[in-house]
């Protein structure tokens, strides 16, 4: 009786430790897309993630800062500093545009 009680208490307090760990413990950041501004900074544009929220976790993250691939701007964008706008369209490093993730990736400046 003692065995099936012990392994009863151990089964719940796993299933506690990994369904708290599941998500939370991801590296999920926010991201902007990234263009100079021709005096040694840039302007900044906080993008969402396609597939919900405002964080880029996991994959995405690795996906959204790979400088081979282009991010797809659904809707009109204000930037940080509200003195300029993006329409809609494609954006890549051919273009001069990066997106930086806040503590990920080599962005000095995040």
């Amino acid at each position: 009786m003692k065995n099936l009680s012990f392994l009863m208490i151990a089964s719940f307090a796993s299933l506690i430790f990994f369904s708290s760990c599941s998500s939370s413990d991801e590296n999920c950041q926010e991201c902007h897309l990234a263009f100079p501004d021709g005096n040694g900074g840039e302007i900044a544009f906080d993008i969402s993630n396609p597939n919900g929220g405002d964080e880029f976790c996991g994959d995405e993250l690795t996906d959204v800062e790979n400088p081979a691939n282009a991010f797809v701007v659904a809707d009109m964008l204000i930037s940080d500093d509200g003195n300029d706008t993006l329409m809609p369209g494609t954006y890549g490093n051919g273009d001069g545009w990066e997106v930086h993730c806040e503590e990920h990736g080599d962005h000095d400046d995040h």
